[in-house]
Order: structure tokens, then sequence, then C-alpha cells
């Protein structure tokens, strides 16, 4: 009988697990480190925003009813100077935007700014503070 329960127990457990996904790779910005600034205009309720940095998730966000039209977050990116950033935005299973950027971050970071009717996604050096 034992031997019948411990898979089952270790399938709820990954299960489980599994369910818990959150966006471990994000550094919370603090006053040192604001080196990424995502901004999106014209998003839908249901859309879904995902940013990369290499194989890194920094960001899945659901757009719900109250914060569409424009979207705006800033993050802390420690890893490599040198990556690839990417950007998709899905409206439900249909992809409007995927983009993969080669960057080298700049001291005073970057932002990102991306248009979903436009269907563009621009990048340039945050100003200096």
């Amino acid at each position: 009988m034992i031997k019948f329960q411990i898979p089952i127990i270790i399938i709820a457990l990954l299960s489980v697990a599994g369910c818990e996904k959150k966006n471990t790779y994000r550094d919370t910005p603090t006053d040192s480190c604001q080196n990424l600034t995502l901004a999106v205009k014209g998003l839908h309720p249901g859309d879904r925003v995902y940013v990369y940095y290499d194989t890194r998730l920094l960001l899945r966000q659901k757009v719900d009813s109250l914060s569409g039209a424009h979207f705006h977050k800033e993050f802390c990116n420690r890893y490599r100077r040198e990556g690839v950033l990417g950007t998709v935005i899905l409206e439900k299973k249909r992809v409007l935007i995927d983009t993969a950027l080669q960057v080298k971050k700049p001291v005073t970071g970057y932002q990102v700014s991306a248009d979903r009717f436009l269907g563009r996604v621009i990048l340039e050096p945050t100003p200096s503070r």
C-alpha cells in the first residue's frame, strides 16, 4: 500500500510546486539600482507581457481590466553587462510583439518602450538622474 502512495505524493508535490511560478529573477528597484524601465502603451485586458534577460524571466504580467492602456515598471537588472533582452506581448495566444535585442547595459540604465498598436519596441539609454 505504501509503495503506491509514494509516487502519488511525489506527483502531487511537483504539481503544487509547478503552480507557484513567480518572477523569481527580478530584483526590486532601489535608489542605487533602477537600471531597466519598461513602458508599454495600448494594452488590453487579458494581454500578457513577458520580459527576459538572457534566459531569466524578469517579468510575467497579465493585464487586468484596471491596469489596461498604459503599463510602467522599473527593475534592477543585476545580471551580466552584456546580454539578450527579450520582450514578448501576447493577446490570448497570438503573439503581437516578440523581440530579442543584444544589449550592453549603459551606466545610467536603459528604457524599453513598446507600443502594442504600432507593434514596435524602442530601446534607449535612461537619462542621467
